[in-house]
């Protein structure tokens, strides 16, 4: 989710996050107050409809991400090393090819370096 809130900058709804990752809505809330809680996320009314909450990251999520994605990145590469930049395109071409059960939605490949 924070990885998804950083792409967006921040301006994401809870309901946008759970279609975006195919996940419940109970499931987004309890990952909210959690994040909130840990003073990793904002919580903020969206301006056009006052139930909606927007979200957005904490200077501490930036600096926690700006730590973790460069691990992140390295150990992909670590495990996709063997892997030609065909194989890879391959991969990416298949999942997102994949469908949530009982839904049309595909899943959403982040592109990365190949």
């Amino acid at each position: 989710m924070m990885f998804l809130l950083r792409s967006e900058d921040g301006n994401l709804l809870a309901s946008e996050i759970s279609q975006r990752l195919g996940i419940s809505k109970p499931t987004v809330s309890m990952l909210i107050s959690k994040l909130e809680s840990d003073g990793l996320i904002t919580i903020s009314q969206n301006r056009n409809d006052s139930r909606a909450k927007k979200l957005g990251l904490t200077e501490k999520a930036a600096a926690l991400l700006n730590n973790v994605i460069p691990l992140y990145n390295k150990k992909i590469l670590d495990i996709t090393g063997a892997l030609t930049t065909e194989d890879k395109v391959n991969i990416l071409d298949l999942l997102s090819k994949i469908k949530f059960p009982d839904t049309e939605k595909k899943i959403e490949v982040f592109h990365a370096e190949l």
